[in-house]
């Protein structure tokens, strides 16, 4: 089935049948390619490949619990420090689409609810030919219950998290709800200097504020633009 352009609060974007398909009853807004608002382009999206692991430990290690964030990072050193539950059952980072996460019916990747879900980390890689021609870059986030976005190693935006470094087993301060749409885009152009001409790296983990949660939704978005970025209306 085709997809097809609708508008939702004045922004175009692409309203993706993927969900229906995977028997998840909520729509997914789904842009590949797309044009943002305001003329940027979306270069992480829901749909998009990523790697996920729910971690039992800080990855790769106490001592550099965000260590896992950078633009070049060796996965394979993770190797069994993750929820055997999820994936291929070997507790390895494990391969996906975003979002992430488990009973809010709006997840292209299911994390298993075994009752005691702390958080899942997920890396999504997406291309740029020359960073330095991007003027703004905006960061949206679908989530619950909170979470922390680093761009190549450079936290970018948080919710709900206290002070970094945030560990495996960190809680969320507050509930929230995913909504099946995101709020009030994030201008996080102060960051652009952590953009790379190549292969870069959203890193995006969220947690839950109490491990027994029933629910987890992590569906970042970030855009980029070659002009300063306007609000829509």
């Amino acid at each position: 089935m085709g997809l097809e352009w609708v508008l939702v609060r004045g922004v175009g974007m692409r309203a993706s049948l993927w969900n229906v398909f995977c028997g998840v009853a909520a729509w997914t807004l789904f842009v590949s390619g797309a044009v943002a608002a305001g003329g940027g382009s979306y270069v992480v999206q829901v749909g998009a490949a990523t790697q996920y692991i729910e971690p039992l430990q800080d990855l790769p290690s106490s001592d550099s619990p965000l260590g896992w964030t950078a633009r070049v990072y060796d996965t394979t050193q993770d190797n069994g420090k993750g929820d055997t539950g999820n994936g291929d059952g070997t507790g390895n980072w494990q391969t996906g689409k975003l979002g992430v996460g488990y009973g809010d019916g709006d997840d292209l990747t299911q994390i298993k609810n075994d009752g005691n879900v702390r958080g899942v980390y997920t890396r999504t890689s997406f291309n740029v030919a020359n960073a330095a021609s991007y003027v703004s870059m905006i960061f949206e986030m679908d989530y619950d219950d909170g979470y922390v976005a680093w761009l190549n190693g450079t936290e970018i935006s948080r919710a709900n998290l206290a002070a970094s470094p945030s560990h495996w087993n960190s809680a969320a301060t507050a509930g929230h709800e995913a909504t099946h749409q995101y709020g009030t885009p994030i201008n996080v152009s102060a960051f652009l200097s952590a953009l790379v001409t190549g292969t870069n790296v959203l890193a995006v983990a969220g947690w839950n504020d109490l491990n027994t949660s029933s629910d987890m939704t992590i569906r970042p978005r970030l855009s980029l633009y070659t002009s300063t970025y306007v609000a829509p209306p």
